[in-house]
């Protein structure tokens, strides 16, 4: 299956399988990412693709090529999931690197939204910087919406202890609020307590219910 690919790019290098939920994702001689589109296909090939077209390094990846609508070649990020840096690693400077991230992406791709924002789709890279994946769910949309699945995605993150993704998610809110100069918490809200209830119809997490409950004491500390 992957042979057609490393034909038309022209790959020698050895590959290894990456894990990943939805596609088939390929690290080819330590410098790119092959990308072989499955679960989404076509759709999820045209939403990202077209981010990647429309920006570069070190917002997204560098785009190296594209086949048909099947595969994309990217350049390998070094550096890691912020879904897999250590707790006390989580930190406000971290946060503060991916509030810049949003604020770029809100400023060059005005409308949009990135779409599936959890920790699993940004890496930190060695030298600190932020670099957003994956953007096969980006649309129309405000912004909000993806600030407010990651606070929600933190917040309900077993992998914290629970005050300490309390405080992160109301740190983040707070920083988001200070670069968009308007009361967001209606707003936020609203989006958080959907993305709390899609959380629970997959984890079935009365905490969830919980959070929905006090959502008004969560989200103003």
């Amino acid at each position: 299956m992957i042979e057609k690919y490393l034909n038309f790019f022209d790959l020698r290098g050895s590959h290894s399988l990456i894990p990943s939920k939805k596609n088939n994702v390929y690290l080819i001689d330590n410098r790119y990412i092959l990308k072989i589109y499955n679960l989404f296909g076509k759709r999820g090939y045209t939403r990202e693709i077209n981010i990647l077209r429309k920006n570069s390094s070190p917002l997204v990846p560098t785009l190296y090529g594209s086949y048909k609508k099947e595969a994309v070649l990217l350049e390998y990020i070094n550096g890691n999931r912020l879904f897999d840096i250590e707790e006390e690693l989580f930190t406000h400077e971290v946060l503060d690197r991916l509030i810049l991230w949003f604020e770029a992406f809100s400023r060059k791709n005005p409308g949009y939204i990135r779409g599936d924002s959890i920790p699993q789709n940004f890496i930190l890279k060695d030298d600190g910087g932020i670099v957003g994946i994956d953007f096969e769910e980006a649309k129309r949309g405000d912004i909000l919406i993806d600030i407010a699945e990651f606070s929600a995605f933190l917040i309900a993150w077993k992998k914290l202890h629970e005050k300490k993704r309390v405080e992160l998610a109301l740190y983040f809110i707070r920083k988001w609020q200070k670069i968009s100069h308007y009361d967001i918490h209606p707003a936020i809200k609203r989006y958080m307590i959907k993305f709390f209830r899609k959380f629970y119809f997959f984890r079935k997490d009365p905490a969830l219910l919980t959070y929905i409950e006090d959502i008004d004491l969560l989200i103003k500390g």
